[in-house]
């Protein structure tokens, strides 16, 4: 913000923001959802590529998500939500995680599961869809 009084000097005042998200690959969030350009700083933050009014929705599911992957040494590098597919989580091991729309107790339960059972076959699957009824498919083919 900038100041001008006619008899005194021009006072210039400085708010910095720490970022916490990088939005669309063109902003910064931080932790207010304040948006402000992004630069190309801080590459290592979670990408949220979300429409910006379902960003709170990722915020009360957040500490959730991280919990089920961290437990198997996973690090979300991005979160995306499209119409058709819902929500989906890439790590940064190239691992796709789809959750689909409905971010239930259920889900989060079979995601669990999912990465368990996994990490104990010792499988690498490249997508792992929890979007099934009735359990999670994994895919190989990426």
């Amino acid at each position: 913000m900038i100041k001008k009084n006619a008899f005194k000097p021009l006072e210039i005042f400085i708010e910095s923001k720490e970022p916490k998200y990088i939005w669309q690959g063109k902003f910064y969030l931080d932790e207010n959802l304040s948006k402000f350009l992004y630069f190309g700083e801080h590459p290592d933050l979670l990408h949220l590529l979300t429409p910006i009014e379902l960003v709170p929705e990722w915020l009360k599911i957040e500490k959730r998500v991280y919990e089920a992957v961290e437990a198997f040494n996973l690090k979300i590098s991005s979160v995306t939500y499209t119409e058709a597919e819902g929500w989906y989580f890439n790590t940064r091991n190239n691992l796709r995680i789809n959750m689909g729309s409905d971010l239930s107790n259920k889900i989060f339960e079979k995601l669990s599961l999912t990465l368990k059972y996994i990490f104990e076959k010792n499988l690498t699957p490249s997508i792992i869809d929890l979007r099934y009824k009735d359990g999670a498919a994994l895919n190989y083919g990426k």
